[in-house]
């Protein structure tokens, strides 16, 4: 991992939508290595422990690694004026293009974990021609916000820990813009699914929250226009998320999914480093790397 973080270089990605920021680590000796541009869960960053570890990984294999940052996520708060949401799918998709086109890579790949593993799915599927994506990977995603959000909140360990991250990041954003945001009525809501409510109703054009959760869903069209070899890694005692693993089984869909017994919420720890999650990723992603 050391490697990686000494070759990593921050850039600034400038879209028609959002400024974003990638930790971007090329190969040193390989200029056209293959890319593989990592997605990040919900309040994760750059810098969270699951995709560092298989971003060094995959940085050992020969790949140059670009860690993206969604829109308030890794430090970027003072960035963009608008508050992130999770249907700020455009401004995901113009960074890779971005990304691609500034490095020239011989292979480009998505990873994503979670939330991030429902970005790279979107993303896949909104831009096949804008992207010659040669294989995605998605670790644990989220398909279903709606079935999702309940489960968050009915485990107190995971409520918390989601509550103390958003409303750490909603003090960043307020600092960086105090003319514009007082969250002083959202910070002491008691659930996800509260603090859901206040932001849709407040700072989104949808009706219901329910409509919101449902513009980032992986819906059937989302499936139907993937492209890519397109690899999911899902745990049977994932508790996060429930299973959705039925919804990604489509006739013809470019979809292999592997659901494990075991694995939790993009875990898979085992008595030596790194996560299986890095091996496996790895093994898929090696396939495409001269088709």
């Amino acid at each position: 991992m050391q490697s990686l973080l000494i070759h990593s270089q921050v850039r600034r990605l400038e879209t028609p939508d959002a400024t974003l920021e990638a930790h971007v680590s090329p190969q040193p000796e390989t200029p056209d290595a293959p890319l593989a541009v990592m997605l990040h869960g919900w309040e994760g960053s750059h810098e969270s422990l699951y995709l560092m570890e298989l971003s060094g990984h995959l940085f050992r294999a020969g790949f140059a690694v670009a860690r993206l940052n969604l829109r308030d996520h890794g430090g970027t708060h003072a960035l963009n004026a608008e508050l992130f949401n999770s249907t700020r799918l455009r401004e995901a998709v113009d960074a890779v293009v971005l990304l691609q086109r500034d490095i020239q890579p011989s292979a480009l790949m998505l990873c994503g974990f979670s939330l991030g593993g429902n970005f790279a799915l979107r993303i896949g599927s909104a831009a096949p021609d804008a992207l010659p994506l040669h294989a995605i990977a998605a670790i644990c995603p989220l398909v279903d916000p709606v079935a999702a959000m309940p489960v968050m909140d009915s485990l107190a360990v995971y409520r918390g820990y989601f509550l103390r991250k958003w409303r750490r990041s909603l003090h960043a954003k307020q600092a960086a813009w105090p003319e514009r945001y007082d969250f002083t009525e959202a910070l002491p809501l008691g659930s996800i699914t509260e603090m859901t409510h206040y932001f849709v109703r407040r700072y989104t054009d949808y009706p219901s929250t329910e409509d919101y959760l449902n513009g980032y869903a992986v819906t059937p069209a989302v499936l139907d226009g993937l492209r890519a070899p397109t690899y999911v890694l899902m745990a049977g005692d994932d508790p996060v998320l429930p299973d959705e693993s039925a919804r990604l089984q489509r006739p013809d869909s470019p979809i292999e999914l592997l659901v494990t017994e075991r694995g939790g919420h993009c875990g898979y720890l085992g008595p030596s480093a790194p996560p299986w999650f890095c091996h496996w990723a790895l093994e898929r992603l090696r396939r495409h790397l001269y088709t």
